[in-house]
């Protein structure tokens, strides 16, 4: 069973914490310590498999805990979690990994990134412990002769091999002579591409030099760890953390080292999206108390007018200011409920998705007025894709008016073409997906499927007719805050 010690100077976080990792994991023994002195006596008597700590601002800080953590010999090793505010510096950040930080996960905490992280920590730390009594069997000084241990070599090679943990054997120019499936999968090669491939020809240059420096500016015996880019055999690149442990022979001669490798790139990006996302909620903030408080204002030189020359003007002024800032506030209250639960979004561009998929229908008139941000993911490109070809192919159009506007939480876009209208007899119905009309055959594709993926995006869409011929597609989508 693992161990984690969570480590937080306020008792409710503790609580939140505690709350997360239960509600996920059922197999954890959990420890917990409202303060420095505390966590260090139950790290050194317990020895947790992962510490996840928040920063300490009274007697010590979380530096000064992370290093003297790791200049014990038994507690060294343990790997650790920092949550850090939004806004805390990068040189800080530098600090903390100096004194041992393995990861960094950012407050406000998003259950599903601590529950992954978590997992990743624990899963690499397994491995390294696999490794670590691997090597200590091996050097104990009651262990048998190499000669009469090759059956153990062979059940730790089979272990290794089925492993969901990327393990690699590198020799002492580098070269990779036994890597199992997963890392396989990891880079794209097979087993027999993978054998005799060097380090260098599994990552950028910048990133083999960095590894390098490194390891010239560290202590040879010591267990090493980075995070670099590599390079797929078809040329994707993905981002990894590397766990190097030094391997020895029985004289003491370095020959090489055991690697493992951990694909850490969805990991990165949703540490990057919720960076953006506590951006975004960090600008709406400031934009929202702007906006209140010159309600506000206004609101409190119109009393001040009022209480000296009572006026219905005045009195209005008051009365719109309020509803004002009641509408303001609702609006702030729906895009960070949007934020919080379409982190998986991210902001596209309008103008350029339309512009690429009109470079694909250059003999039409397509014209484009405004602009704008909006949330969605991949499927954009295909919605607008379907509605347009739809237009041309299906319903006979050859001009298409497209208009952009930005506006409190959505962005509407309004398509307008000239070709065959939809009977407006239907047109409540043509999103229900037993509909069928044999009528409308124009219709071409599921306007069912399309309008499923808006609600993806928690958008609207609505089709009216043009007021002269054509159809007048409505789409409303939520607008992105621009960082």
């Amino acid at each position: 069973m693992a161990v984690i010690l969570i480590i937080n100077e306020n008792k409710n976080n503790l609580i939140y914490i505690e709350t997360i990792i239960t509600e996920h994991f059922s197999d954890l023994k959990l420890l917990k310590a409202e303060s420095p002195k505390e966590a260090l006596l139950i790290a050194n008597k317990e020895l947790p498999d992962l510490i996840i700590l928040d920063d300490f601002s009274a007697e010590m800080t979380g530096c000064d805990f992370c290093q003297k953590l790791k200049q014990n010999e038994p507690t060294k090793d343990i790997p650790i979690i920092l949550l850090t505010a939004v806004d805390t510096p990068a040189e800080i950040k530098i600090k903390y990994v100096e004194a041992g930080v393995d990861i960094f996960l950012t407050k406000p905490i998003i259950p599903i990134d601590l529950t992954t992280t978590i997992s990743a920590m624990l899963r690499i730390k397994a491995a390294e412990n696999k490794l670590q009594k691997q090597k200590d069997y091996l050097h104990h000084p009651q262990t048998k002769s190499t000669k009469e241990i090759k059956p153990s070599k062979n059940i730790y090679h089979t272990l290794i091999d089925i492993s969901s943990e990327g393990f690699g054997f590198i020799d002492e120019k580098e070269r990779i002579y036994f890597a199992n499936q997963a890392t396989c999968n990891i880079f794209g090669y097979s087993k027999d591409e993978m054998i005799g491939k060097k380090l260098s020809e599994l990552t950028t240059p910048e990133s083999y030099q960095h590894i390098l420096s490194q390891k010239s500016s560290s202590n040879e015996s010591e267990t090493q760890r980075y995070e670099i880019p590599i390079l797929r055999k078809n040329g994707e690149q993905r981002l990894i953390s590397i766990i190097t442990t030094p391997k020895y022979t029985e004289n003491g001669k370095h020959e090489g080292s055991i690697s493992i490798f951990h694909d850490i790139t969805e990991v990165k990006q949703k540490e990057k999206k919720q960076q953006n996302n506590h951006e975004r909620l960090k600008l709406m903030n400031s934009i929202f108390r702007h906006n209140i408080a010159n309600d506000l204002s206004v609101i409190k030189s119109a009393i001040n007018i009022f209480q000296k020359e009572p006026s219905q003007e005045m009195l209005s002024e008051v009365i719109n200011r309020v509803r004002k800032s009641l509408a303001t506030i609702d609006i702030q209250r729906k895009q960070e409920a949007f934020i919080e639960s379409y982190s998986n979004l991210e902001e596209y561009n309008l103008n350029d998705v339309l512009d690429k998929i009109i470079k694909l229908h250059s003999d039409i008139e397509i014209t484009i007025t405004g602009s704008g941000l909006v949330y969605a993911n991949e499927k954009i490109y295909s919605l607008f894709e379907n509605i347009i070809s739809n237009s041309i192919i299906q319903r006979k159009s050859n001009k298409i008016d497209i208009r952009i506007f930005p506006q409190n939480i959505f962005c509407e876009i309004k398509l307008i073409d000239n070709g065959i209208t939809i009977p407006k007899e239907i047109k409540d119905t043509i999103y229900d997906e037993e509909f069928h009309d044999n009528d409308a055959e124009h219709l071409g594709f599921s306007l069912q499927q399309l309008q499923q993926t808006i609600k993806e995006y928690n958008g609207n869409i609505n089709i009216d007719k043009n007021e002269s011929n054509g159809t007048f597609f409505i789409i409303e989508l939520i607008k992105a805050i621009k960082l």
